[in-house]
């Protein structure tokens, strides 16, 4: 195993996966520019929605001209979004086109580039490598809330000032790992596409559940990371110790989520899932102190890692590996949408009444719908 690749790796998908730090940032963003809970949650959901968008085109990309070459554009793009908006002087528009639309863009590039290379270059370590690498970018969101905090609390710098340093030396981090990697151009074997049976696939109840689990687990999961600041200064807690465990879980999700659909199966592993997400928002809205907020961001962050897992390992089970290529992009778009309307909403919702209670209990009307929707259509999958 090549360390060098594999420490470039890692430290990749932890710059990729500060894009769930963001909530951080929110308080300083209202203070300094008057954004409102809507604004910044439509900045954190044009990233998330951009970053799902572009993971296929990346693929397309770096079949046709290298994983370093994708890379390298990742890395420009990363640190233009973010260079830009530093200089716009917190306008709420340039803010979306360079941290929610180029950055993402960025961060989906890197992202799908980085998975394709961990497939092809370690080999022989496949599944170690490639569960090192989800771990990481859930990891990367704890590393940015502290230094952002520090930088705000300690060295006194503005937010845009933030913004400029995460462009300028996450970008240049992430072009420098880049070159590790080789640029050979490999065109994948395509799986035959039939066009009758993927729409027959496309179409079933099966790919609608899953489709609808990814959205409501993913739709839960943005809402609280997108606003666990607010959410933990809301009851008294560190928001930066809530978002570090947060992303703990999300990290353990991402690795333990697969032994339990190992064990378990598509229905019992999803419900479960689905479950611990619900659980979590009922909890947080019904017990409001400092310490129990702590462990049920744990809770929901575990929740959210099996998104990543559960649904690229069921539709690959339920659908065969020959249509998993093409229906799990797809199934991909549901994360992709609930990154539209879930951070917006939140906060939409507080602006108007001043709490994320109106948009949790929301959520959690979701989950109970797409429990019951999974419940026919899957136990028997």
């Amino acid at each position: 195993m090549n360390i060098r690749r594999m420490v470039s790796g890692l430290v990749i998908e932890m710059i990729l996966g500060s894009v769930y730090a963001w909530s951080v940032f929110v308080p300083r963003l209202q203070l300094e520019h008057d954004l409102t809970s809507a604004q910044s949650g439509i900045v954190f959901g044009t990233m998330i929605a951009s970053f799902t968008l572009t993971t296929n085109l990346g693929s397309k990309i770096q079949r046709k001209k290298g994983g370093r070459t994708t890379l390298l554009l990742s890395s420009l793009l990363f640190m233009l979004g973010y260079v830009l908006a530093s200089f716009s002087s917190g306008t709420f528009a340039y803010l979306v086109l360079g941290i929610g639309l180029i950055a993402g863009c960025g961060i989906g590039l890197g992202y799908i580039a980085i998975l394709n290379l961990g497939l092809r270059q370690f080999a022989r370590h496949q599944g170690l490598v490639l569960g090192i690498f989800m771990a990481s970018f859930g990891a990367g969101s704890i590393l940015l809330s502290y230094l952002s905090v520090f930088a705000m609390e300690t060295l006194q710098w503005k937010v845009m000032l933030i913004f400029r340093a995460i462009g300028l030396i996450y970008g240049l981090l992430l072009a420098v790992c880049a070159l590790f990697f080789d640029n050979h151009v490999e065109e994948q074997t395509k799986n035959p596409f039939n066009p009758a049976v993927f729409k027959q696939q496309l179409f079933s109840k099966e790919f609608r559940s899953l489709f609808l689990g990814m959205f409501a687990g993913t739709f839960a999961g943005l809402l609280i990371i997108g606003n666990l600041n607010g959410i933990a200064q809301g009851v008294g807690a560190r928001g930066a110790l809530s978002i570090s465990l947060f992303s703990l879980g999300n990290i353990l999700g991402r690795l333990a989520w697969g032994v339990f659909h190992y064990r378990l199966g598509n229905y019992q592993s999803i419900v479960a899932s689905l479950g611990i997400l619900a659980l979590s928002l009922f909890a947080i809205l019904m017990i409001q102190t400092p310490s129990s907020l702590i462990f049920l961001a744990f809770l929901c962050g575990f929740g959210f890692g099996a998104c990543f897992v559960l649904y690229a390992a069921s539709v690959r089970s339920i659908f065969g590996s020959g249509s998993f290529s093409h229906l799990y992009p797809v199934c991909f778009l549901g994360y992709g949408l609930s990154g539209l309307i879930s951070p917006f909403l939140a906060g939409w919702l507080f602006d108007r009444s001043g709490s994320f209670r109106p948009a949790m209990a929301l959520s959690l009307g979701i989950l109970g719908i797409s429990l019951l929707w999974i419940r026919k259509t899957l136990k028997n999958s």
